[in-house]
């Protein structure tokens, strides 16, 4: 072979291998098996939690029951001064005084062996979401002196803080039953599921530069409030640069595919083991980029919800004396 012929083999090789790089493919087909590819070590409490079927019909539930009380509010079936209308506002009220045993269980040293938090926060969150309905039915969704006003109003107020506070804390901690997170932890998640994203297919240039540029995006340090207005450019990057890298793997694996007539099954497969890994490697890196502002947000929702359940269990009590003493 002469020297020419040589080097025009070599560039062509080099060619090769330049455009091997260029686009996310299967690493092998061998790799490709009937077993379910898990990042092992990363810990499963860690991990992006999986979408739980039972909390949506509870919420379709409450959400009809709260709908048909409203529905039928006017045809006056409850009272608030007698029957069922009148328990159901003992019930309600005593459900929601309820809701300082769980501040008491974790501050009061004498309760503080009595079961585990767990359950305890449970309690708390079923009572703060049966008090207020409960309540509901027992107003028939309607207000009245101005003393019920103001413990009504106050109930709401208290309510709609108690979701807001339950939304914070699933950001800081490892699910809703969890423990706390720390940011070492979770930049320990981040680099951990980074680790995965090649297992299943080879990453191209440009994927790693996107994925680069992201990481260090989430992983900058900022003040509260830069950080706070941050907190929707994080979450629409986030959704971009996933959607983006999911694109090309996908006409990565389709183009790697239609060379060894892979079939659909074998294709999705492999897609979604890949999806899998670029979505939980994503969820951490916005968990990154949000928690010191979270952890902030919590910490103040803790100073501003406390007064106002003390405002609502007075005017509760108020509410109360007024009813049965005039």
């Amino acid at each position: 072979m002469s020297a020419a012929a040589e080097k025009i083999k070599a560039k062509q090789e080099l060619d090769s291998k330049k455009t091997s790089k260029a686009s996310a493919k299967p690493k092998s087909e061998n790799k490709v098996s009937t077993k379910t590819s898990k990042a092992k070590d990363v810990d499963p409490l860690h991990a992006k939690p999986k979408r739980n079927p039972l909390v949506y019909f509870i919420s379709i539930i409450v959400t009809v029951i709260i709908l048909y009380g409203w529905y039928i509010s006017d045809d006056s079936y409850i009272t608030p001064e007698e029957g069922v209308g009148y328990w159901l506002g003992i019930i309600g009220g005593v459900a929601m005084l309820l809701l300082l045993t769980y501040p008491l269980r974790k501050k009061w040293r004498p309760m503080r062996k009595m079961g585990d938090t767990r359950y305890w926060f449970r309690v708390h969150m079923f009572l703060g979401l049966l008090g207020p309905i409960l309540v509901l039915f027992h107003a028939n969704f309607g207000i009245g002196s101005i003393n019920s006003s103001i413990a009504f109003f106050s109930m709401l107020l208290v309510a709609g803080s108690g979701v807001i506070g339950k939304y914070f804390y699933l950001k800081i901690h490892y699910g809703l039953y969890g423990k706390a997170a720390t940011m070492e932890e979770l930049r320990d998640d981040l680099q951990l599921t980074k680790g995965m994203l090649g297992k299943h297919i080879s990453l191209s240039e440009n994927m790693k530069k996107r994925l680069d540029k992201y990481e260090k995006a989430t992983t900058k340090r900022h003040g509260f409030l830069v950080g706070f207005l941050r907190l929707p450019i994080n979450y629409v990057m986030s959704k971009w640069v996933l959607y983006s890298v999911l694109h090309e793997v996908k006409l990565g694996i389709t183009k790697y595919a239609d060379e060894r007539g892979w079939d659909k099954k074998l294709r999705a497969k492999l897609y979604n083991r890949s999806k899998s890994d670029f979505t939980n490697y994503i969820y951490h890196g916005k968990k990154v980029a949000q928690f010191t502002v979270f952890v902030q947000l919590f910490a103040l929702w803790h100073i501003l919800h406390f007064p106002l359940f003390i405002a609502l269990v007075v005017s509760g009590i108020v509410h109360v004396f007024a009813v049965h003493i005039f």
